[in-house]
């Protein structure tokens, strides 16, 4: 029973740090750094004469 009852955590702790390391990157975060690269792309546009976009 208590072989079972190892496994069994060990198969939830496996499955809580996957989607820890799937979720860990807030929603914030990802749109700072979008904005970031929208920044510079739009100034490589203007660099080559392009209207903003």
């Amino acid at each position: 029973m208590n072989s079972f009852l190892q496994d069994e955590l060990q198969n939830i702790i496996r499955v809580i740090e996957n989607l820890w390391d799937n979720y860990k990157v807030s929603l914030n975060s990802i749109l700072k750094e979008r904005e970031a690269v929208r920044n510079e792309l739009n100034d490589f546009l203007k660099e080559l004469g392009y209207d903003e976009v």
